[in-house]
């Protein structure tokens, strides 16, 4: 079955410049890679494509690009032409208010009305769909109900979209996890704090957090078109910004981290580092209880800080809260492992043109 496809689109993606986005491409490939060999040809529709230099394969523009709707025809044909469409994974469907459903209608709304209307065999890796005003949902419900298989990270996601091609799956970056073994010395010091923009309220938590912390290290988990997070990391004091090489190398000392975006938590999870996560979105909920570790999970807009800091030094001096801390995400894995092996059987079930 996999030797018959030879042709694969990856859509929706954005740019590496963002480690979240670049990782969510990474394990597409991996996927795929795994579902149908090496040999496949990939086409990525990015809006930042010469920002993936490591990916291997035909790389275009998506909307907006520099030619307008230029891009459109170029995407089409490549549609058309695939044997397989999938898109990455990711949080960029929603549209609460007339500024975020008018980016998504243009970039990504597009590029799903496209994949509905000519691939032949599509299927969204895990993502976020929502919040959409009340009177938006039939229109992004009839979108996705176009495509063959719709992979949902988090409930609120598959309770709001439903439908009969919606399936509830971890995010890639933890279906993808290969967490090291954990240690039995206690983290380095100091915390690592990583930020991004947020709402005023959200960010006076974020200021009363940091002061409590002390001294803390910060950390950039994006620096690229609109999602650069250097200015709000710098504007809290870190001691310094640790580099991205030195956080997420197997090599460096365990840390604490509290990190606001999700795949900056989930990045540092995977090097094995202890973190707690301050969640902007649903996604953030739903990744934490696929890894049971809920109570680590926090909504960025009402978290209290003081319990952060206890559970941050908790974590820092409680070798029993930290062997309890991985435990929880050595049970997740098992059932992890199961669903991974499920979605790359869906992939090649949807390519050979059967239902899952």
């Amino acid at each position: 079955m996999a030797g018959d496809v030879t042709r694969i689109v990856v859509m929706h993606a954005y740019s590496a410049g963002n480690l979240g986005d670049g990782l969510l491409v990474q394990e597409a490939v991996a996927l795929l890679h795994e579902a149908f060999g090496s040999d496949v040809e990939l086409t990525l529709v990015a809006r930042d494509p010469d920002s993936f230099t490591d990916f291997d394969g035909t790389r275009l523009p998506s909307l907006p690009s520099a030619g307008g709707l230029a891009a459109v025809p170029a995407i089409a044909r490549t549609i058309r032409r695939a044997d397989l469409v999938v898109s990455v994974g990711g949080g960029y469907a929603r549209g609460d208010t007339a500024t975020a459903f008018t980016k998504y209608a243009v970039v990504h709304g597009t590029q799903t009305a496209l994949v509905g209307a000519l691939a032949r065999r599509s299927l969204y890796l895990p993502q976020s769909v929502g919040p959409f005003h009340r009177t938006l949902w039939p229109v992004v419900r009839s979108a996705y109900n176009r495509i063959d298989l719709v992979a949902l990270r988090d409930d609120r996601s598959v309770e709001q979209l439903g439908g009969r091609t919606a399936e509830r799956v971890p995010d890639s970056a933890i279906l993808t996890m290969d967490r090291p073994a954990p240690v039995t010395t206690p983290p380095a010091r100091p915390v690592v704090l990583s930020v991004r923009t947020v709402s005023p309220r959200a960010r006076t938590r974020l200021e009363t957090l940091a002061r409590s912390l002390g001294s803390f290290d910060g950390y950039v988990q994006s620096a690229t078109l609109g999602n650069d997070d250097t200015a709000p990391m710098h504007t809290l004091g870190p001691a310094r910004v640790v580099p991205r090489t030195e956080l997420l190398s197997p090599e460096s000392p365990r840390r604490v981290v509290v990190a606001v975006r999700l795949h900056a938590a989930l990045m540092a999870l995977r090097a094995g580092h202890h973190v707690v996560h301050l969640a902007y979105e649903r996604k953030g909920f739903g990744a934490f209880q696929d890894l049971r570790l809920p109570a680590y999970c926090h909504n960025v807009n009402t978290f209290e800080p003081a319990a952060v800091v206890e559970q941050v030094q908790l974590l820092l001096t409680d070798p029993a809260a930290r062997h309890a801390y991985d435990q929880h995400i050595r049970e997740a894995m098992g059932e992890v492992t199961t669903r991974r092996a499920h979605l790359v059987d869906t992939l090649r079930t949807i390519a050979a043109g059967e239902r899952p």
